[in-house]
Protein backbone atom coordinates (compact mmCIF):
# COMPACT_ATOMS: atom_id res chain seq x y z
CA UNK A 1 0.00 0.00 0.00
CA UNK A 2 2.74 2.43 0.75
CA UNK A 3 4.38 1.96 -2.51
CA UNK A 4 1.44 2.93 -4.48
CA UNK A 5 1.30 6.06 -2.05
CA UNK A 6 4.98 7.29 -2.79
CA UNK A 7 3.79 8.42 -6.00
CA UNK A 8 4.29 11.90 -7.04
CA UNK A 9 0.64 12.44 -8.24
CA UNK A 10 -0.84 11.42 -4.43
CA UNK A 11 -0.37 12.78 -1.40
CA UNK A 12 -1.62 14.16 1.63
CA UNK A 13 -3.78 17.54 2.19
CA UNK A 14 -3.82 20.10 5.11
CA UNK A 15 -6.73 17.82 6.29
CA UNK A 16 -4.46 14.76 6.69
CA UNK A 17 -6.37 12.94 4.26
CA UNK A 18 -4.82 11.55 0.62
CA UNK A 19 -5.60 13.65 -2.16
CA UNK A 20 -4.25 14.30 -5.70
CA UNK A 21 -0.74 16.38 -6.03
CA UNK A 22 -2.70 18.78 -8.60
CA UNK A 23 -5.17 19.73 -5.55
CA UNK A 24 -2.27 20.75 -3.70
CA UNK A 25 -1.64 17.80 -1.62
CA UNK A 26 1.96 17.50 -0.61
CA UNK A 27 3.32 13.70 -1.67
CA UNK A 28 4.63 11.56 0.73
CA UNK A 29 8.32 10.08 0.48
CA UNK A 30 9.33 6.98 1.29
CA UNK A 31 11.34 6.10 4.83
CA UNK A 32 14.77 4.74 4.43
CA UNK A 33 14.67 1.24 3.79
CA UNK A 34 17.44 -0.91 5.41
CA UNK A 35 20.65 -0.93 3.88
CA UNK A 36 21.80 -3.73 2.07
CA UNK A 37 25.36 -5.32 2.26
CA UNK A 38 25.95 -5.10 -1.47
CA UNK A 39 25.61 -1.18 -1.54
CA UNK A 40 28.31 0.46 0.34
CA UNK A 41 29.27 4.02 0.59
CA UNK A 42 31.96 6.42 0.95
CA UNK A 43 31.77 9.96 1.12
CA UNK A 44 29.84 11.00 -2.35
CA UNK A 45 30.16 7.88 -3.99
CA UNK A 46 27.36 4.81 -3.90
CA UNK A 47 29.14 0.93 -5.08
CA UNK A 48 26.67 -1.60 -5.95
CA UNK A 49 27.77 -4.90 -6.30
CA UNK A 50 26.71 -6.79 -9.20
CA UNK A 51 26.33 -9.78 -11.06
CA UNK A 52 26.24 -10.00 -14.98
CA UNK A 53 23.10 -11.99 -15.89
CA UNK A 54 21.16 -12.28 -19.26
CA UNK A 55 19.07 -10.10 -17.65
CA UNK A 56 22.03 -7.25 -17.85
CA UNK A 57 23.07 -9.09 -21.53
CA UNK A 58 19.63 -8.24 -22.71
CA UNK A 59 19.70 -4.47 -21.83
CA UNK A 60 17.11 -5.02 -19.35
CA UNK A 61 17.11 -2.82 -16.66
CA UNK A 62 17.98 -4.74 -13.44
CA UNK A 63 16.02 -4.84 -9.93
CA UNK A 64 18.09 -3.11 -7.21
CA UNK A 65 17.20 -2.52 -3.45
CA UNK A 66 14.91 0.44 -2.82
CA UNK A 67 17.46 1.82 -0.23
CA UNK A 68 19.62 3.02 -3.37
CA UNK A 69 16.78 4.97 -4.64
CA UNK A 70 16.50 6.55 -1.29
CA UNK A 71 20.13 7.27 -0.63
CA UNK A 72 19.70 9.13 -4.25
CA UNK A 73 16.94 11.19 -3.39
CA UNK A 74 14.74 9.57 -5.61
CA UNK A 75 11.74 9.14 -2.48
CA UNK A 76 8.32 9.35 -4.72
CA UNK A 77 7.37 7.38 -7.98
CA UNK A 78 8.12 7.72 -11.05
CA UNK A 79 11.59 9.45 -10.47
CA UNK A 80 14.97 8.95 -12.39
CA UNK A 81 18.31 9.70 -11.55
CA UNK A 82 21.22 9.49 -14.17
CA UNK A 83 24.84 9.23 -14.57
CA UNK A 84 27.11 9.86 -17.12
CA UNK A 85 30.31 7.43 -17.57
CA UNK A 86 33.69 9.62 -18.48
CA UNK A 87 35.03 10.74 -21.96
CA UNK A 88 31.18 9.92 -23.76
CA UNK A 89 30.47 6.40 -22.66
CA UNK A 90 26.96 6.49 -22.32
CA UNK A 91 25.04 6.48 -18.79
CA UNK A 92 23.63 4.74 -16.34
CA UNK A 93 19.88 5.18 -15.48
CA UNK A 94 18.66 4.57 -11.76
CA UNK A 95 14.61 4.56 -11.49
CA UNK A 96 12.61 4.51 -8.59
CA UNK A 97 8.72 3.02 -9.59
CA UNK A 98 5.92 2.10 -7.08
CA UNK A 99 6.09 -1.56 -7.66
CA UNK A 100 10.25 -1.55 -8.03
CA UNK A 101 13.70 0.25 -8.60
CA UNK A 102 16.20 -0.34 -11.36
CA UNK A 103 19.44 0.52 -12.55
CA UNK A 104 18.82 0.33 -16.49
CA UNK A 105 21.96 0.48 -19.59
CA UNK A 106 24.56 -2.22 -18.43
CA UNK A 107 24.22 -3.79 -21.19
CA UNK A 108 27.42 -1.44 -23.10
CA UNK A 109 29.06 -1.32 -19.84
CA UNK A 110 29.33 -4.68 -19.75
CA UNK A 111 30.10 -4.98 -23.35
CA UNK A 112 32.99 -1.85 -23.03
CA UNK A 113 34.48 -3.76 -20.03
CA UNK A 114 34.57 -7.10 -21.45
CA UNK A 115 32.97 -8.68 -18.92
CA UNK A 116 30.57 -12.15 -19.53
CA UNK A 117 27.57 -13.91 -17.86
CA UNK A 118 28.72 -14.54 -13.94
CA UNK A 119 30.94 -11.64 -13.50
CA UNK A 120 31.56 -9.28 -10.77
CA UNK A 121 31.24 -5.77 -11.00
CA UNK A 122 31.33 -2.41 -8.46
CA UNK A 123 29.09 -0.06 -10.01
CA UNK A 124 30.11 3.46 -8.54
CA UNK A 125 28.27 5.98 -8.30
CA UNK A 126 29.22 9.54 -7.57
CA UNK A 127 26.49 11.59 -6.28
CA UNK A 128 28.19 14.67 -6.43
CA UNK A 129 28.82 15.08 -9.92
CA UNK A 130 26.24 12.53 -11.04
CA UNK A 131 29.21 10.49 -12.33
CA UNK A 132 29.34 6.53 -13.03
CA UNK A 133 32.45 4.29 -13.21
CA UNK A 134 32.87 0.15 -13.10
CA UNK A 135 35.52 -1.75 -11.38
CA UNK A 136 35.96 -5.36 -12.19
CA UNK A 137 35.97 -7.37 -9.22
CA UNK A 138 36.40 -10.97 -10.18
CA UNK A 139 39.16 -13.15 -8.41
CA UNK A 140 41.90 -13.09 -11.51
CA UNK A 141 41.66 -17.13 -11.49
CA UNK A 142 38.02 -17.67 -11.57
CA UNK A 143 36.95 -15.29 -13.61
CA UNK A 144 35.72 -16.50 -17.19
CA UNK A 145 36.04 -13.10 -18.95
CA UNK A 146 39.77 -12.37 -18.24
CA UNK A 147 40.57 -16.34 -18.39
CA UNK A 148 39.61 -16.07 -21.99
CA UNK A 149 41.30 -13.48 -22.76
CA UNK A 150 45.02 -14.57 -21.18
Amino acid sequence: MNQCLSSNLIGLNPAGLYDLAERGAVPVEDTEPKQPPTIKTSGDVVGIELVVDREILRGSGIPVNRWLTWHLGLRTAPSTRYFTFPEGHGEVRVTRMTSNAQVSSLRAVAAKFGLVEGCKFALLLNTSTDTASVRHICPQDACRARTATH
